[in-house]
């Protein structure tokens, strides 16, 4: 939710003034909102909302322990209301007392005004009553809640209560009552000049102290307090250099020569920093195309994953025909050849009085190039927010196994690099620090940015590892200002660190599956063209806008570039809950770069489960619910997906339109039949899209449409709905076709490419590859 509300709108708002709304956030009983550039608060409307709702429970008489409690069962819909409905009975039994005891007094004040005469002292009514305090009413034993007996009693009169006139002796009512309220009066002005005047003691300005920034996170503050455990969970991060011989055949010739691949194994990232700002929002047109099916070019050619054996000398091999008379006599196949001559070059096999000239084996192109490898094993802490509508922080704990650039390692965690060269050179000017050295620890608070798009750095303190003694020495901390500056700040607590490194997740802010990939790709240095064609081969099988899973993992294979070449994705695994899926680059003897799973299916569906912009909020699926009209079950024969009016509506496959026009209950619908009996329909669009006419042939991912609600509808959504044959299906649960499956005679190369991939994830890494991230 945005913020952007200045402090005096949300005062006029809420009938909330501006001092008790800071008196408010200093108890707890409003989170303390973000600051915008300038410094000030900034406010949304849920901060309006909760004021209200304490406003209103000030007025009815809750005190400031009973309103925390009302809040917190707000923030937790899913408990029960019995302690709610505890807290309004006794204080409607309170209230209950204090009507009886008022009605009391005030059939007393009318009965003493009622026999009043003006007259003497000696015969006023008022003072007789007074003085006769065994038979006043409103201190009489009758009074008592259980022996009340409401009757019928007779009208009020002038007389005094023995018949006579009244008498010049009788209290003035009128004066009486004046004394009261002025009395009630007094009490409640000199009450609000002393609360206003308590209320903001402790908002008073103070000179800025740079050293004390951090306190502005309060992390104890907004966890609140639990009893259940927290979960652990080990996560990895690895991205490694695996170099090993391949066979590349051109034409009559081949070379075997050694190639280079990038690893990538990793969960999926739990948080969403700086480093995916600039993604788009997800859209399924906007991947159907990135996925290279039908696409041949050199680029593909030149790729190789016939692997011959470890790194090695290159070896040309060159093919010529044979004589016409040549007798064919015992074979073996290349691969083999290539490994005896591998082995005839090796220097295991050559003379020992010859000394052959080789290329050293630490004289890499990443000579001189400090490798900095990636904890194995990470425990993620899951955190509660507390409040629902604000993100908590989240810190993050990293143990370096290899020296490392200081300013690659603060970018890969969340800083912007602008913002980690400034704190890289605030570091340099006070220690010199320019490398973290193999074993240091950095411990990164995240919390939710200025614009709320994602997580920054609040606090970042890294400890040097001494080996001598096995302990962990801070060296340096620096903390985000309210000024959005960088500057040295005092050490946060200390807390034991772990073996394994460790991240606080936040649970009521988990980033989406899509949100999810390019973050954990773009943390391990992947091409954002590969990251897309990753989003374009789950797309098909995994809703993206689902909030990503602790544990989700994802991993990687892709051909380093070389010379001109632009990295290519050969292979990509990702596990999603208990579903994982395969896919492998396959290229067929015509030059067509596709991908396949084991079984030879195509990474991409026949049908999108979700043919809108955003992939929509799912508010209804297929089955039986109440009639949102007329409160009776109903069979609902498709699914709904809710989204802003003239969201984008796609073909949810390649077809023909059948009908494209207003069609009853269903307000503008458009109706497409695909091939195999497949038929889908869309309803209540706002609009259709210009040149749907039946008889239109569309192709999938076209936009068709944008979302409404005309006809039948209660508001801005896509009811969508698919036929099989005739017979209704849910899209969301059905096992939806392939568009392609590879041919039998093309699946033992498959099997054959699948095995090759394996090979290379399971070969020992040849270097790890700068990464300090989780």
């Amino acid at each position: 939710m945005k913020h952007g509300i200045a402090i005096g709108k949300v005062s006029a708002a809420s009938g909330v003034k501006v001092p008790t709304i800071r008196y408010y956030e200093q108890i707890g009983l409003l989170a303390a909102p973000p600051r915008t550039g300038g410094g000030r608060r900034s406010y949304d409307r849920k901060d309006i909302e909760r004021l209200i709702f304490i406003r209103h429970s000030r007025e009815l008489g809750f005190d400031i322990d009973e309103i925390k409690t009302l809040l917190a069962l707000q923030d937790s819909p899913d408990q029960s209301c019995e302690e709610a409905d505890a807290i309004a009975n006794i204080h409607l039994v309170e209230v209950k007392k204090k009507i009886v005891s008022l009605t009391a007094l005030q059939h007393e004040l009318e009965r003493m005004v009622a026999g009043s005469s003006h007259g003497r002292v000696e015969i006023c009514r008022v003072i007789e009553i007074l003085a006769d305090h065994g038979n006043c009413q409103y201190h009489g034993e009758t009074l008592s809640i259980g022996a009340i007996n409401y009757v019928d009693e007779p009208a009020l009169t002038t007389r005094s209560a023995d018949g006579n006139e009244p008498g010049s002796r009788e209290l003035s009512g009128a004066w009486l009552a004046g004394t009261v309220l002025t009395g009630l009066t007094s009490v409640l002005l000199m009450g609000a000049a002393l609360y206003v005047s308590f209320a903001d003691i402790a908002s008073y300005s103070t000179a800025y102290k740079s050293l004390a920034v951090e306190r502005r996170t309060a992390p104890a503050a907004a966890e609140g307090k639990t009893s259940r455990a927290r979960p652990l969970l080990e996560t990895r991060s690895d991205r490694e250099i695996v170099v090993a011989s391949v066979l590349a055949s051109d034409g009559g010739s081949g070379m075997i020569r050694n190639a280079s691949f990038v690893r990538v194994s990793a969960t999926l990232a739990t948080s969403q920093t700086a480093l995916t700002d600039d993604i788009v929002v997800y859209s399924p047109e906007t991947y159907i195309e990135a996925l290279p099916e039908d696409d041949f070019s050199q680029v593909a050619q030149q790729i190789s994953t016939d692997i011959v054996g470890a790194p090695s000398a290159e070896v040309s091999i060159t093919y010529t025909t044979l004589p016409s008379g040549y007798v064919p006599r015992p074979t073996i196949s290349d691969a083999l050849a290539a490994a005896h001559v591998g082995s005839l070059t090796s220097p295991d096999y050559a003379a020992p009085d010859v000394a052959l000239a080789y290329f050293g084996a630490d004289a890499s192109l990443s000579a001189g190039t400090p490798l900095v490898g990636v904890a194995e094993n990470v425990t993620v802490v899951p955190k509660t927010a507390a409040t629902g509508g604000n993100r908590a922080v989240s810190e993050r704990v990293i143990k370096l196994d290899a020296d490392a650039p200081l300013l690659d390692t603060l970018v890969a965690n969340g800083f912007t690099r602008n913002s980690a060269a400034d704190v890289q050179e605030m570091i340099q000017n006070l220690y010199r620090l320019s490398t973290l050295e193999a074993g240091s620890r950095l411990r990164i608070l995240l919390g939710p940015s200025s614009s709320g798009a994602g997580l920054v750095p609040y606090r970042m303190s890294i400890y040097r590892h001494e080996v001598a003694s096995n302990s962990d020495r801070h060296a340096v901390t620096v903390a985000l200002t309210d000024m959005g500056r960088y500057v040295v700040a005092l050490p946060p607590p200390d807390i034991p660190f772990s073996e394994e490194s460790t991240e606080q997740i936040d649970v009521a802010n988990l980033p989406s599956i899509y949100q999810s990939i390019w973050e954990t790709g773009r943390r391990n240095s992947v091409a954002d063209e590969v990251i897309a064609q990753v989003v374009a081969l789950v797309a098909y099988d995994a809703d993206l806008t689902r909030r990503v899973q602790p544990g989700d993992g994802i991993e990687l294979l892709t051909a380093a570039p070389e010379d001109e070449l632009v990295e290519q994705l050969l292979y990509v695994a990702i596990s999603l809950g208990n579903t994982e899926r395969r896919f492998y680059r396959y290229v067929e003897p015509d030059g067509t770069v596709a991908f396949f799973d084991e079984q030879g299916e195509s990474g991409k569906r026949f049908l999108l489960r979700r043919p809108l912009e955003g992939g929509g909020r799912l508010t209804s699926a297929m089955g039986t619910r109440i009639d949102p009209f007329n409160g009776g079950n109903a069979d609902h024969q498709g699914t709904d997906f809710a989204a802003p009016r003239g969201t984008p509506i796609y073909a949810a496959a390649d077809g023909v339109i059948d009908m494209a026009q207003w069609f009853s209950g269903y307000g503008r619908y458009v109706q497409i039949k695909h091939l195999n009996g497949y038929q889908t329909a869309y309803a209540h669009m706002n609009a259709i899209a210009d040149g749907i006419t039946p008889g239109t042939r569309v192709r999938q991912g076209q936009v068709i449409g944008y979302v409404g609600s005309t006809g039948r509808s209660t508001g801005n959504h896509l009811h969508f709905e698919l036929e099989i044959n005739g017979r209704i299906a849910d899209p969301l649960e059905i096992k939806l076709p392939r568009t392609r499956t590879l041919t039998s005679q093309y699946m033992d190369d498959l099997r054959q490419t699948v095995e090759q991939v394996q090979t290379i994830m399971e070969m020992p890494a040849s270097s790890q590859i700068f990464h300090a991230a989780i």
